[in-house]
């Protein structure tokens, strides 16, 4: 029961960045489009994917303390936190990389 439930939440997760990657396409095309910045194809991915792997809540970049402490009967409370705070700071630079951008 464990293994084809932790597949199942893998899949939902994976389908979950999927869907923000394209959202976040679509948003930067629109956006760049509508300031007149002309951007490839490869290059809106590029910055899409950026985009998700820094503001998504992704267990992978938790660090190797965290991971450490998988092992224990707290990991999930280890690993959440770290996730979410890695996830703060993403967006947070987000943030002041969009405020500061100059055409």
């Amino acid at each position: 029961i464990v293994e084809p439930a932790q597949q199942l939440y893998t899949l939902e997760d994976d389908v979950f960045k999927v869907f923000n990657f394209k959202v976040e396409k679509a948003r930067l095309g629109n956006a760049y489009a509508k300031a007149g910045i002309k951007k490839t194809e490869q290059e809106l991915k590029e910055e899409a994917a950026d985009i998700v792997r820094n503001t998504v809540p992704n267990y992978a970049y938790v660090s190797d303390i965290v991971k450490g402490l998988r092992a224990t009967p707290w990991s999930n409370f280890a690993s959440f936190p770290s996730a979410i705070m890695n996830s703060g700071v993403g967006i947070g630079k987000r943030i002041f990389k969009e405020m500061w951008v100059k055409n």
